[in-house]
């Protein structure tokens, strides 16, 4: 057993070391003392984190937040409304210009909300995309189902939960 265990702990043995090498080293072991005491018999056959004295996971309360759609949903919605203001600066200007000298500003400030409303709109666009994914992912992780309105439901009841 402990040569198995000595070669996973190897095969562990990532760059990520730094961050994880405490916890896996910790499952490692709990892993090795459990199959030693079934091979030797001296335990009853239990669920391997259980049998090693952990706890069971921790309760949905404790998971952290998605994170929030509103500010993508505000960028966009921020960044078509820019847009729109700059299309009707570069229709005032369009319609003055021969009345007068084009102004230098007002095309420069055009200009401005242009690329400053393709930025808002992009990026709420892209920050939508990764809080849904996010989103998606802490829902698989903790076994939600995510209902039509984006609130997580609990596929597991309170009854056949581990005690916490």
């Amino acid at each position: 057993m402990d040569v198995i265990c000595d070669h996973l702990l190897a095969f562990l043995k990532a760059p990520t070391w730094k961050t994880f090498g405490k916890g896996w080293a910790s499952r490692v072991a709990a892993v090795c003392a459990t199959a030693k005491a079934w091979a030797a018999g001296t335990v009853e056959t239990q669920p391997l984190g259980l049998a090693s004295g952990a706890s069971a996971k921790a309760p949905l309360s404790d998971a952290k937040p998605a994170p929030a759609l509103a500010v993508a949903d505000a960028s966009t919605v921020g960044g078509i409304w820019l847009r729109w203001l700059a299309a009707t600066l570069q229709q005032v200007l369009d319609q003055l210009s021969p009345l007068s000298y084009s102004s230098e500003l007002i095309g420069k400030v055009v200009a401005g909300l242009i690329i400053l409303s393709a930025v808002l709109t992009f990026g709420g666009l892209a920050y939508r995309w990764y809080a849904a994914s996010r989103r998606k992912e802490r829902a698989d992780a903790l076994d939600l189902q995510v209902t039509a309105n984006a609130q997580p439901v609990c596929l597991i009841s309170s009854s056949s939960r581990p005690p916490s």
